[in-house]
């Protein structure tokens, strides 16, 4: 029976690990947790980088990249640095864990990642629309 404890990760009573008797610890990180957390960290900073990137590289989100790179074609280069900044975050990913638990976890980071820049691009638009009332109105008076 202590073996199957053990193999199942219960330590039994008293272990700290929720066994009969056990005090249930919640909310804290395991060893392993805690040490995938800055490559997932990381790798999630990387995927928003190389999203972004390839949504400034769309003509339809141009209006949003730095003034200095209007009219400087740099849509290719966006292109070329978005899909290295992804295929830095896998490799990350990879680099810090077992490389099927890293390829699901890369997918799964798209999705809020591409949340993150939609929701920072519409923030930025919204805040220059002030600004520029803010401004008309000021040089109106």
């Amino acid at each position: 029976m202590v073996a199957l404890r053990r193999r199942l990760g219960d330590g039994g009573p008293g272990s700290g690990r929720g066994g009969a008797g056990g005090h249930l610890r919640t909310g804290s990180l395991g060893d392993a947790q805690a040490r995938q957390f800055p490559v997932i960290a990381l790798g999630f900073a990387l995927t928003v980088t190389g999203l972004a990137a390839l949504a400034l590289a769309m003509d339809r989100h141009a209006e949003h990249a730095p003034r200095a790179w209007a009219g400087q074609g740099c849509g290719g280069i966006l292109r070329v640095l978005g899909g290295l900044a992804l295929g830095g975050a896998l490799a990350v990913l990879q680099g810090g864990m077992d490389p099927c638990q890293a390829l699901l976890l890369w997918i799964g980071l798209l999705a809020p990642g591409t949340l993150a820049v939609a929701c920072g691009m519409a923030l930025a638009d919204r805040i220059r629309r002030r600004r520029r009332a803010r401004r008309s109105a000021s040089s109106a008076e």
